[in-house]
């Protein structure tokens, strides 16, 4: 009874076994291979998410080398490139946001249309909570409140193995599909095998879009506005002999 309420084998094709001739069954993948992501996550990614904010509050409290007399060094001017790329930054941030928003909202919908087709939800609900997981880190990472690195790394991994296990669930609904066509059937008619299909199709779109974001995210090296060496150097030079740098035309 109550593996029929977590997936339905009297529905699904192949079962509630792991395999079926060369796939793994549609039971298989909700109850067991969709949810080890959030497992992974409970139990490996927020354990490494604590233990490197408590290595920064160390590091913090450390006491600190005595004050050095700093020059006042000219600032420079912002460019407009700076300030266009800084604007397409923050635009590509909250599509990423939007598109994790998506991922949960399809997860809701697949997991609403199981339940009323009786197919068993399995234990899909897991991936929701990860998903909530993820969206809780991304606000941590942008107040501020944890290394964005190791936001970022967590979230690659956490995503990676989402695309990965999603392809091998599309895999099987491709299966599924052309099994129950061959058999002159279309699945259960509050939940087509073709809708399934497509709602997965998108889902895996989406995890791979987050995955490619947070892998660039965590490569490429964030632009700073920096201060020209010739320029530095020549401001120390007239603060070392008690003049004053020299001002820009732009001031």
């Amino acid at each position: 009874m109550l593996s029929a309420g977590i997936c339905n084998s009297a529905i699904r094709i192949g079962g509630f076994g792991p395999m079926d001739g060369k796939h793994l069954t549609s039971c298989f993948n909700d109850v067991i291979l969709l949810p080890l992501p959030t497992w992974l996550l409970l139990l490996f990614g927020l354990p490494i998410l604590v233990i490197s904010s408590r290595s920064n509050l160390v590091s913090s409290v450390r006491p600190s080398a005595p004050p050095r007399t700093q020059l006042m060094v000219p600032r420079s001017i912002p460019q407009p490139t700076t300030r266009s790329s800084s604007r397409f930054s923050r635009i590509i941030t909250w599509i990423y946001r939007l598109l994790v928003l998506a991922a949960l909202l399809m997860s809701i919908l697949e997991i609403t249309r199981l339940a009323l087709s009786h197919s068993g939800i399995g234990l899909l609900p897991f991936t929701l909570a990860g998903i909530l997981l993820a969206m809780v880190m991304l606000g941590m990472r942008a107040r501020g409140q944890r290394k964005p690195k190791v936001v970022g790394g967590i979230l690659m991994v956490f995503w990676g193995i989402l695309v990965a296990f999603q392809a091998v669930k599309v895999d099987t609904l491709i299966w599924v599909e052309n099994m129950a066509k061959a058999a002159g059937s279309k699945g259960p008619s509050m939940y087509p095998n073709s809708d399934k299909s497509l709602d997965n199709y998108v889902i895996l779109g989406l995890y791979a879009v987050l995955f490619f974001y947070e892998l660039v995210h965590l490569v490429l090296p964030h632009r700073q506005t920096h201060i020209s060496p010739a320029r530095n150097a020549s401001s120390e030079e007239e603060l070392v002999r008690g003049g004053k740098p020299e001002q820009s035309s732009f001031a």
